[in-house]
């Protein structure tokens, strides 16, 4: 079984660590083996993760193809290995440098609070949002990709707000809306 690492602080991530790489988890059927970060067969397998709190995970990963950058996300997962709590990531934007787990300006994922005032959903390259409650005063929209970066951020000046994504390429992006303490977010996929 290929368990990704529970790193803990200040554990080095670099291209010394042992990645998993796409040939290392496909099966002679030519599906996908995926690695697992807390899952059993049986009641004793699960790996480094079951129960433990801010670890880290190391990523490897090539955003052109070519170049490798490397990160971690730091999780909990618990004790009864049933939810896993993303808390927060970074990575190093400098080409090849590795870092340690924990380095950097790590994106807060925090608590979001849900709220029914908001919807979003994507389609053809566009995120369509809209304010149900249509109270547009102090709401703001900030639109990230999949390594967080910031890709857009406007106020909104309408209830139905429509951002135009496809110059950023296909891919995955997370919408999050935000309006005094109510915060809103959907991932929305461009394929």
């Amino acid at each position: 079984m290929l368990y990704p690492y529970a790193l803990a602080q200040n554990d080095n991530i670099d291209a010394n660590l042992n990645f998993v790489k796409l040939v290392d988890v496909i099966n002679g059927n030519n599906s996908f083996l995926v690695p697992a970060m807390f899952s059993a067969i049986g009641s004793s397998m699960y790996g480094n993760w079951k129960g433990v709190t801010d670890k880290y995970v190391p990523l490897e990963f090539s955003p052109d193809g070519t170049n490798l950058y490397f990160g971690w996300v730091r999780c909990d997962v618990a004790a009864d290995g049933s939810s896993m709590t993303i808390k927060d990531y970074a990575y190093n934007t400098v080409e090849g440098q590795g870092m340690f787990a924990g380095q950097g300006n790590p994106t807060g994922i925090g608590n979001t609070v849900q709220t029914q005032h908001f919807n979003v959903y994507g389609y053809e390259g566009v995120a369509n949002i809209f304010v149900n409650d249509g109270n547009i005063d102090g709401t703001s929209v900030t639109v990230t990709n999949m390594i967080g970066q910031t890709m857009v951020k406007q106020v909104i000046t309408d209830r139905n707000t429509k951002i135009d994504l496809n110059n950023f390429g296909k891919g995955i992006y997370m919408v999050t809306i935000n309006r005094g303490d109510e915060v809103f977010s959907k991932k929305i996929s461009f394929r």
